[in-house]
């Protein structure tokens, strides 16, 4: 949500005009306060920690043109902004209905990605994988045993593995994938 992004200065909804001239005078409970105080955050762990991470990108970018020498937007706790569980699953008919919006453009007309967006979202349906997972699936990882993934949050942590079991549906969609297309890379999406 930023509105304008020059080198001087960066405009948000949330934080307001930040003069990046100036931005040496913010430290670490500045960021705090406008990640974590403005009414549309309050109360809602996600969004207070997005706009921290926005922060962080914004004092990234302040670092490679020298207006500051650290970003005050790093090392901040935030772990007591819990983000609740979600419990709401959507219905046969709700994820239809994304499939058959995937599948056209703002001309009524169908697009050409449509129908692999439509394998991408049935691949997360039957693997429960992460989009950038998805996104880094390579064929090498699909055997008549399953898919193998390699998740991305785990790769610097536990490095785990995972094997997700071939069945008919998830064959299916591998099919409709690999049917797509003139060039068949490396990546199954």
């Amino acid at each position: 949500p930023l509105g304008i992004v020059t080198a001087y200065q960066v405009t948000s909804p949330i934080v307001g005009t930040v003069n990046l001239n100036n931005a040496k005078d913010i430290n670490g409970a500045d960021v705090y306060t406008a990640g974590t105080q403005p009414p549309m955050v309050k109360d809602k762990a996600n969004t207070a920690k997005k706009y921290r991470a926005l922060l962080a990108l914004l004092f990234a970018y302040a670092i490679e043109h020298d207006y500051v020498e650290r970003n005050p937007a790093v090392g901040l706790d935030m772990k007591s902004y819990k983000e609740k569980a979600r419990d709401r699953y959507i219905s046969d008919q709700e994820l239809a209905t994304i499939k058959a919006a995937a599948l056209v453009g703002k001309d009524e007309k169908q697009t050409r990605s449509g129908p692999m967006i439509v394998c991408l979202i049935d691949l997360a349906y039957l693997t429960a994988q992460r989009i950038q997972d998805l996104l880094a699936l390579r064929w090498a990882d699909v055997s008549d045993a399953g898919v193998d993934f390699h998740p991305a949050k785990t790769v610097n942590s536990s490095g785990v593995r995972l094997r997700v079991k071939m069945t008919p549906e998830l064959k299916d969609v591998l099919d409709r994938a690999k049917a797509f297309g003139k060039v068949k890379g490396l990546y199954v999406v």
